[in-house]
């Protein structure tokens, strides 16, 4: 799974509350590229929370989608 997958995943399935270009927006399930590798997290007041790092873009996208993919709260 790329990006324009994911992108295109979340959208079909309605998810909401997710950004896919890093940052700290509030209340946002996040992931991003930085010179550590790929990073997954949940941005909250200005900080990263659960914050998990990955070597590939596919592995930070199949963990987004699980992680986002399990909280019913991103359903519209």
């Amino acid at each position: 799974m790329d990006l324009k997958t994911l992108e295109e995943a979340l959208i079909a399935g309605r998810f909401r509350g997710w950004y896919l270009n890093g940052g700290l927006l509030n209340e946002t399930y996040t992931i991003g590229k930085t010179t550590r590798g790929w990073e997954v997290y949940y941005s909250e007041r200005g900080q990263k929370s659960n914050l998990k790092i990955f070597a590939s873009e596919s592995e930070a996208c199949k963990y987004f989608w699980d992680t986002i993919g399990g909280d019913s709260l991103t359903k519209l």
